[in-house]
């Protein structure tokens, strides 16, 4: 991990010794202990199955045994848990939000998803309707997400809201 943040190009500015790379991540599992003990887990369940289910039932899979070298692929077990769950929550969320603007007929379309964003476009006087549905289902998705897989979340899911022209011309509400 410390060598792919000593080459990538945005990090090599502060440093490009994974030396130093090493220390800056010691010292994020010394303040965050509990992200460190769930990475050892997921780690230790990979090194025994080659596999990890997420709380949603996504199924990530290895090959350990790749050009003759058992290895685990530390960085791809400790992100692909958090993404694919995001991804996860996200897909719900926009499920739910679709089917909330189309019971309140609130003329808008959902364009599309990035990574955790959800764009959608609507007429400039709908844009008040849209916010309260948005505000609605992402206070009612632990709710939700229990409802649909009884995994016991008790994560609050917060909203970042932006409008505008385009994307490049973003305000925040």
């Amino acid at each position: 991990m410390e060598y792919g943040f000593a080459q990538d190009s945005d990090f090599t500015f502060i440093s490009t010794k994974p030396a130093f790379w090493k220390g800056v991540i010691d010292k994020y599992y010394q303040k965050y202990q509990g992200i460190g003990e769930w990475h050892q887990k997921l780690l230790t369940q990979v090194g025994k199955h080659g596999k990890l289910v997420s709380p949603f039932g996504r199924r990530f899979e290895w090959d350990l045994m790749k050009y003759g070298e058992y290895k685990i692929p530390t960085t791809q077990v400790k992100n692909y848990m958090v993404q694919g769950t995001g991804a996860d929550v996200v897909a719900i969320a926009r499920v739910s939000l679709f089917k909330r603007l189309k019971q309140r007929g609130v003329d808008c379309k959902l364009i599309c998803t990035v990574h955790d964003s959800i764009v959608i476009d609507c007429r400039e006087e709908m844009v008040y309707n849209v916010v309260q549905v948005v505000n609605e289902v992402f206070s009612e998705l632990p709710d939700n997400i229990n409802k649909l897989f009884d995994v016991g979340w008790d994560l609050d899911v917060n909203v970042e809201i932006q409008t505008g022209m385009d994307l490049y011309n973003l305000k925040e509400i």
